[in-house]
């Protein structure tokens, strides 16, 4: 079976000084596992080609408005976000709960086309006033690029999606065979999500105005108009009257064109915008402290783990020695003069030796240094420019009559700010305990004794601190402060931005309602009830006419909305709503 031709974009883009016509198009295989990005120049030649694997089946695909990020619908109801250039990762979205079958893409024209009466909002973002740019996300050791899930470099590019200044608005719609439809900014900052099932669908039948709703409704095509105020859905399902469980209607089964309305993209557009900026730069911030602290975690667990493992056998040897005592105890002893016991002398000599000192004297001390350059690299800038973007939203949430109505809910925001305070205090506490740890004074120590048992010379040993020494031997052998500071650190809510946006996302996802409902075809009637449509597109025409009242001249617009559905036997239906 050939491959599957599923979309392609026309893109005007600038190499080097030289201004190319070229066209971009995209390929699922076979298997749909595999996509594939082709590249030409005007004349059609082929210019570059290159090929991506997802691990899950691919389901649907569409273009960001300008054509450098490929959205991919996967069969598990992610959506993944790719570079067209280079195919790399940019963000992985779980939206859906079922496999995501359509989606699109747009952005709001009417910002290039500005008015008089027009009154746009600016806002600037002044994080990078009083930061450098915000942190990545930290590699695990050992591993090399791929083989995590964790986004590669990918911050740049995720930040340009909704950060650069000459971005415009734009919304990406997706629609699951479940019925739902979700909507997220800059494609990476969902704001809201409604299952078509649940709809008011009010419409006339019969000059009988009447409600209805969908029921085991499955979303096949959307399309999203330029304005970004309303949405046309294609959707099979039965339709009934709101309350009741079945029609006998012969329109009730089949092909159903719904038209929503999403008007409040446009009307909060300018806040939705701030919000979407500052929270999504929140969450990638918040990514970073929860893969800094899991990498900090899994590194210092490795050394721990390799620590407990060699001086734990002394415990072991003096209960084989009858001994009535602890490791402590005999640490001490050895500290301050006493007669070594035998089973001190065994774990020093034969169980531990030089060699295993320094093995796991390196391992503590590599992941030492680990541990600070996350912390100081990744770690706690995150926090405290997250910090700053959350006080930003704070400043936001005050303004109540542009945010209040849209979710943004100053209490829920000062909580935020709250978590958000308590963290920095947990990740200043654990910089100043990492500080302190004399794991390395006790291990120079350890070193010099096996040497003096030994008979062998210690000039070459760095010189040890002998109150450090009892200070580790009696708070710190057995405990350990970093780990517990890990454990603390899991425990706080790091998604804290989940109850501040739960608000806003549940009172954007209200706001869009049905505006008009059209049965195309039924099941029980219609030839083609077993072809699905291949293809649905939103035109508007703009007609200009005059009107003259007396002696003033005003431009007037007329709106023509047309809705198109495509079908394999290639029939066209027109749509109008009015």
């Amino acid at each position: 079976m050939d491959e599957h031709h599923l979309q392609s974009k026309k893109l005007e883009n600038n190499l080097g000084s030289t201004c190319n016509d070229q066209k971009y198009e995209a390929r699922v295989g076979q298997t749909q596992f595999g996509l594939s990005f082709n590249r030409y120049f005007a004349s059609s030649s082929l210019k570059s080609s290159k090929k991506l694997r997802t691990r899950k089946c691919i389901t649907s695909l569409c273009w960001s408005p300008d054509g450098k990020v490929i959205a991919l619908g996967i069969e598990d109801g992610s959506i993944l976000l790719h570079d067209v250039e280079n195919g790399r990762l940019l963000k992985s979205i779980k939206s859906h709960d079922a496999a995501v079958v359509c989606m699109n893409w747009e952005e709001d024209v009417l910002a290039t086309m500005p008015s008089d009466d027009d009154h746009i909002l600016t806002y600037e973002d002044r994080t990078v006033r009083f930061f450098p740019p915000a942190p990545r996300i930290p590699r695990m050791p050992g591993l090399v690029s791929g083989d995590t899930d964790l986004m590669d470099d990918s911050e740049d590019a995720i930040h340009d999606l909704s950060g650069a200044p000459c971005q415009r608005f734009n919304i990406l719609c997706s629609g699951d065979k479940n019925g739902f439809i979700c909507f997220s900014i800059f494609g990476i900052f969902p704001v809201g999500k409604i299952n078509i099932q649940q709809l008011h669908l009010c419409t006339k039948f019969s000059r009988k105005e009447t409600t209805y709703q969908l029921l085991n409704a499955s979303i096949n095509k959307v399309s999203l108009s330029k304005n970004l105020c309303q949405l046309v859905v294609l959707s099979f399902g039965e339709l009934v009257e709101f309350g009741k469980s079945s029609c006998c209607d012969d329109l009730s089964v089949g092909l159903h064109c719904v038209l929503l309305d999403t008007s409040i993209f446009q009307s909060r557009k300018n806040e939705l915008h701030q919000v979407a900026q500052q929270a999504s730069s929140i969450e990638d911030l918040i990514e970073v402290v929860r893969t800094s602290i899991s990498v900090m975690s899994k590194q210092w667990s490795d050394a721990m783990n390799l620590f407990h493992e060699k001086f734990g056998s002394l415990s072991a040897l003096i209960v084989d020695h009858g001994l009535d005592s602890s490791p402590q105890d005999e640490f001490l002893s050895l500290l301050f003069g006493a007669r070594t016991s035998p089973a001190l002398h065994q774990f020093l000599v034969s169980s531990l030796g030089e060699a295993g000192l320094k093995r796991v004297s390196r391992a503590v001390d590599n992941a030492g240094k680990e541990l600070r350059v996350v912390l100081n690299e990744h770690l706690q800038p995150a926090v405290e420019i997250a910090g700053f973007r959350i006080g930003e939203l704070r400043g936001l949430s005050r303004w109540r009559a542009r945010f209040q109505s849209m979710g943004l809910e100053e209490k829920l925001i000062d909580n935020v700010t709250e978590k958000a305070g308590m963290l920095l205090i947990q990740i200043e506490r654990f910089s100043r305990v990492l500080a302190i740890v004399l794991y390395q004074n006790f291990f120079n120590w350890v070193l010099k004794c096996i040497k003096i048992l030994l008979s062998e010379p210690t000039d070459q040993v760095q010189p040890t601190n002998s109150e450090l020494v009892v200070l580790f031997i009696k708070f710190l052998l057995d405990n350990d402060p970093i780990k517990e500071l890990f454990e603390v650190n899991h425990r706080i809510d790091v998604d804290i931005l989940k109850e501040a946006f739960l608000m806003p996302f549940t009172t954007i996802s209200a706001k869009i309602l049905c505006r008009d409902l059209l049965p195309v075809y039924s099941i029980s009637t219609s030839p083609v009830s077993q072809l699905p449509p291949t293809s649905i597109s939103y035109y508007k025409v703009i007609m200009f006419f005059f009107l003259k009242f007396r002696s003033n001249t005003s431009d007037r617009k007329t709106y023509y909305v047309i809705y198109l559905s495509f079908f394999n036997y290639c029939k066209i239906f027109y749509f109008l709503f009015f």
